[in-house]
This record gives C-alpha cells, sequence and structure tokens, in this order.
C-alpha cells in the first residue's frame, strides 16, 4: 500500500471492469493496494463495510456528503467538457483563497497534463493544499508508462518536496490490470 514515502491507491471503477464491484476491491486490496471508489452511493454499504473491516483501506469516494472536502480539477478538452474548474491553476486558486483545512484539493495530473502541463511545478505550488494526487498518461488515460507523462520524475519531484500522501491511479489499464498495477508501483517507487 506505501511506495515508499507515498500511499499508493487505484480505482476499483478503471480497474478489473469485468469483475463485480466487491471482487474488484479485493483484488486491489491483495495487490497491495489502497482502493478508490467513485461514488459509494452505487455501491452496497454493508458489502464495503464488511471489506473495511477485513482490512481494505479506501481512500477517496467521491460523494461525500460530510467531512473533509477535496476539490478536483478535470479538463475540458476530452472528458467533461464545460465543468467548472478545468484547469488546475483555477482550482488551486479557489482551494488556496478559501484556505480551510476543511477543502484541499485533488490534484488530478492526468486532467492538469491536458489543461496545462508543467506538473513538477504545478505540484510544488500547490503542495501546501494538496488532499490527494492521482494520476493517468496522457494520451489514453491508462498507468504511467503508456504516454507522455514521465510519472518516475513527478515520483522524484513529489517525494523531494516532502509529499507523503496518496497517490491514486485513476487510470484504465491497457492491457493486463496486474501489469498496470505494477507498472503504477515502479513510478512510484524508488
Amino acid at each position: 500500500m506505501t511506495g515508499d514515502s507515498f500511499v499508493l491507491a487505484a480505482s476499483s471503477e478503471m480497474l478489473f471492469v469485468d469483475l463485480p464491484k466487491p471482487e474488484r476491491i479485493r483484488r486491489l486490496h491483495d495487490a497491495g493496494f489502497a482502493v478508490e471508489i467513485w461514488d459509494w452511493r452505487g455501491h452496497d454499504i454493508d458489502v464495503l463495510e464488511r471489506l473495511a473491516g477485513e482490512g481494505v483501506v479506501f481512500t477517496s469516494m467521491t460523494g461525500y456528503t460530510e467531512g473533509v472536502y477535496v476539490l478536483e480539477n478535470l479538463n475540458t478538452a476530452v472528458d467533461h467538457p464545460g465543468t467548472p474548474f478545468a484547469r488546475a491553476a483555477d482550482t488551486l486558486d479557489l482551494v488556496r483563497g478559501i484556505d480551510s483545512p476543511h477543502l484541499k484539493l485533488n490534484l488530478d495530473l492526468y486532467h492538469a497534463q491536458i489543461g496545462e502541463g508543467n506538473l513538477i511545478d504545478l505540484c510544488r505550488e500547490a503542495l501546501p493544499w494538496i488532499g490527494e494526487i492521482q494520476v493517468a498518461d496522457v494520451p489514453g488515460r491508462c498507468e504511467p508508462g503508456t504516454g507522455e507523462v514521465n510519472y518516475a520524475n513527478v515520483a522524484i519531484a513529489l517525494r523531494d518536496m516532502g509529499y507523503a500522501a496518496v497517490v491514486g491511479l485513476e487510470a484504465f489499464a491497457s492491457g493486463d490490470p496486474d501489469e498496470a498495477l505494477a507498472a503504477f508501483r515502479a513510478a512510484f517507487t524508488p
């Protein structure tokens, strides 16, 4: 679950998609990852509680209705036309302007690469407000190593900055999901 200083998590919504959701979650946990889900309201809460009781760690569940909120930058060019806060810089400006411990930035580097690039400097600027970082390669939204982003260098820079929280793989597998997880782990583990 850890990649030296990072907590490595993976999206159960995007990996092992041929399996039922509880089996996806278990596969990610058994592979040594924390688990992210998109909308807990679309899951059987009793099953999620049972899995958590068995040791599954959930790091992100969108659809929160209370607690510490994270606001995610989403690109408009490819995946989310018309969404507000498409640029990471704009999302950061809002989170920084509110400056509350109850609002953090979910810095999605896949969306940021599409929207503006310059990922390492963006991470450095956003560091005090980051609640989580999510990754996928561009183009294609697959695991690190399938596109143009050098995630191994991003990982080194994050480690040098002192970032020690969640890095979530929010990506589709370009082939075998286990190989995608191995590529993610390799990029974010020294």
